[in-house]
């Protein structure tokens, strides 16, 4: 079952204009919250973005940002000051695997740009 499962996982890049119910959107976040940690220090914060035009502010701030130029939201995991990448990684796979089981399409991104995205970000 497991194998099935991960290799059926497909990230999506195109996106209905739909919105995302609060009960799927708050599951993902459920996911990012309970993904384990290096030492279990969830040295991490989420940024849940669900404005139009944030999103789309957002999309300019990295070379392949394009694909979430349509999503209906967008979760940001934020590496904190003692947290690492792998941490990051391990809770944004998380979020896609949440994703997959409810039926939601979801793509990893990276915003190069990070002077941008922190103006967009705040």
């Amino acid at each position: 079952m497991h194998d099935d499962f991960i290799s059926r996982i497909r990230v999506t890049r195109n996106y209905l204009d739909r919105p995302l119910a609060d009960e799927h959107l708050n599951k993902l976040i459920e996911a990012a919250r309970w993904t384990g940690s290096s030492k279990n220090n969830q040295a991490w914060s989420l940024i849940v973005i669900d404005d139009r035009q944030q999103i789309e502010r957002l999309a300019s701030a990295g070379s392949f940002t394009g694909p979430f130029a349509t999503a209906v939201a967008v979760l940001v995991p934020v590496k904190g000051p003692q947290g690492n990448d792998f941490d990051i990684g391990r809770m944004a796979q998380s979020i896609i695997a949440t994703a997959d089981l409810l039926g939601i399409g979801a793509c990893p991104v990276t915003l190069h740009d990070l002077k941008r995205s922190q103006e967009v970000l705040g």
